[in-house]
């Protein structure tokens, strides 16, 4: 145990001797980890526009006016509606299969015409608060550039001018000039900000009680007040320079081999086994200490609630750390250089990362990029930590 131990102690020293991969392990993640935080704090209305997200909808009106807007959403460049059953949209949400769906509900057509209050509801999982807010902002924009709006108008003119006092013959003038020039400008200017991919009618945000309204069902998970912007900066930071550091640090067997110090071990009481147990504790624990740096940074810089489940990230620090370690001396393997190693390790890093949602968020890719990149293990921890968050 003796000879295991003071390899271990070794491999740490060694690690920190080295000003370089202590500067790549901690502070370069740090400052990466700060530049991208304010980078996707907001969403580029370029980038939307070339999204494709796909959204259930559940029809229980099954009426012209709820078909309308389930026309709408199909109509919408980003938003790619299918029709299910109620059930299968709870279960879609619940298993990941579906970011959000909406709800129509029945006798949505009657309340909307006789100017009664009702809502259309979306369901949701918070685990990708980006996406949600995209999907949400588009609902607006679907209600406006539906057939609701020509429907609404009339009778909330109509309520205003009852609540003001107007004759009968005055609420006839005016629903007659609403009807027979307000709606079909509206309707103008609807399709007009389709072509200009502006966000919907001109009385869009001029009434505050309008009565057809979005409400938010949380199907799974809890809520925190976590930016999802920022923890898509720290983890893909986090992760991706892990990766870099671990394979950096399992490259020392590259070393010793070269200097001689691995023959030197292979003589001494420890096995190969031995020898690469000791080296892979080595670098889970470096990997271990790199995670929770960059939790305490993202606490510190950007308030992510790291202390809310703290069990739950400690097995996720635990697998990703396995996961770096064991990338990392695979590619010692493979490689025959350190050299090699470089090279290889940045080729795999970077590529696994890319497709894997470290440097962007995977619902803006395209769809052939969101399956392939199932096999990148970077993918697998950057949806953990996102889903223990929330």
């Amino acid at each position: 145990m003796g000879p295991f131990l003071k390899l271990y102690k070794k491999d740490l020293k060694y690690y920190f001797s080295d000003r370089r991969a202590v500067i790549m392990s901690f502070v370069v993640p740090m400052v990466m980890a700060i530049i991208f935080g304010y980078t996707f704090g907001g969403i580029n209305d370029d980038i939307i526009e070339n999204l494709e997200i796909k959204i259930d909808v559940v029809d229980l009106d099954q009426s012209e006016l709820s078909k309308s807007v389930v026309k709408a959403i199909e109509d919408d460049d980003v938003l790619t509606p299918q029709v299910v059953t109620e059930d299968d949209a709870y279960s879609h949400v619940k298993k990941g299969k579906r970011t959000a769906a909406l709800i129509i509900p029945a006798g949505f057509s009657k309340k909307v015409k006789s100017g009664e209050d009702v809502d259309l509801k979306i369901i949701y999982d918070p685990s990708d608060q980006l996406e949600n807010g995209i999907i949400k902002g588009k609902m607006q924009q679907v209600i406006f550039t539906s057939d609701i709006g020509k429907h609404i108008m009339p009778n909330m003119v109509e309520k205003v001018l009852k609540d003001q006092g107007a004759s009968e013959e005055s609420i006839k003038v005016a629903r007659f000039y609403i009807e027979n020039y307000f709606v079909p400008q509206m309707e103008k200017d609807n399709e007009d900000a389709k072509e200009n991919k502006s966000s919907g009618s001109m009385f869009s945000s001029g009434f505050d009680d309008f009565p057809v309204k979005i409400v938010s069902e949380q199907v799974v998970g809890e809520d925190v007040s976590s930016s999802a912007g920022y923890v898509q900066a720290i983890t893909s930071a986090m992760i991706m320079f892990l990766l870099f550091g671990v394979s950096y640090g399992a490259g020392s067997l590259l070393r010793e081999q070269k200097t001689g110090t691995l023959k030197r071990l292979l003589t001494s009481p420890l096995t190969v086994e031995g020898i690469l147990t000791a080296k892979f504790l080595g670098l889970m624990t470096t990997g271990l200490m790199q995670v929770y740096f960059m939790l305490v940074i993202g606490w510190l810089v950007f308030g992510l609630e790291i202390w809310a489940y703290p069990f739950q990230l400690f097995l996720m620090a635990i697998a990703t750390s396995l996961m770096a370690s064991g990338l990392g001396i695979m590619l010692t393997g493979i490689a025959k250089t350190e050299e090699q190693i470089g090279s290889l390790a940045t080729l795999v890093i970077l590529t696994s990362s890319a497709i894997g949602g470290a440097m962007v968020p995977r619902f803006i890719m395209p769809q052939t990029i969101k399956t392939i990149g199932v096999i990148s293990p970077v993918s697998w921890a950057m949806d953990g930590f996102h889903n223990i968050f929330w």
